[in-house]
């Protein structure tokens, strides 16, 4: 079995005067990424270097996208998207039909108006905003000082849930970000 690894390292081999044939290069990548070789990340990409293939590190989207699905695997959650404090789009899985431009723009003022309420009341500082409405659920949080994670959720799912695996990828993007 390969490992989740191997996706997110993109891999492409050097061109050498005298490349090695490719049936050669495949059960070295298979011996690489066996669910049994115990090697870091890093040490992966310090073999496949050694071995003559050039390796591009994933850009902060990408990793920012790929948390986000892994948030929309848990069920219940129909999209989400991390936004900046302005409400521009980082990183989105909203399907278009919602319309991710009004979206993030609306929740990122959300957020401000919450947090400038909390603020002038000495209430201490935000969690996160619950909207329930007949179809869905919208739960905004912050995620550290430059971006907001905003989650479309069915209506139906169990909130504790949830709003602990929101927090997770919060944090998350959080890393990711800053």
């Amino acid at each position: 079995a390969m490992i989740g690894i191997y996706e997110e390292i993109k891999i492409k081999k050097r061109k050498k005067r005298y490349a090695k044939p490719k049936k050669k290069i495949k059960p070295f990548l298979k011996r690489l990424f066996t669910v049994k070789n115990k090697k870091s990340k890093e040490e992966i990409e310090k073999d496949l270097e050694k071995a003559g293939f050039v390796v591009r590190k994933s850009t902060k989207s990408a990793t920012l996208v790929s948390i986000l699905q892994e948030l929309n695997k848990i069920g219940y959650i129909e999209g989400s998207a991390a936004i900046s404090r302005d409400g521009l789009i980082i990183a989105s899985n909203i399907s278009k039909k919602t319309g991710p431009d009004k979206f993030s723009a609306t929740s990122a003022l959300m957020i401000k108006s919450a947090e400038e309420a909390l603020t002038k009341l000495n209430k201490g500082k935000l969690n996160h905003i619950i909207i329930n409405s007949q179809t869905k659920k919208v739960i905004a949080t912050t995620a550290g000082t430059k971006a907001i994670l905003v989650s479309l959720v069915k209506p139906r799912g169990n909130l504790g849930l949830i709003l602990l695996e929101i927090k997770k990828v919060a944090n998350k993007i959080a890393k990711t970000i800053e």
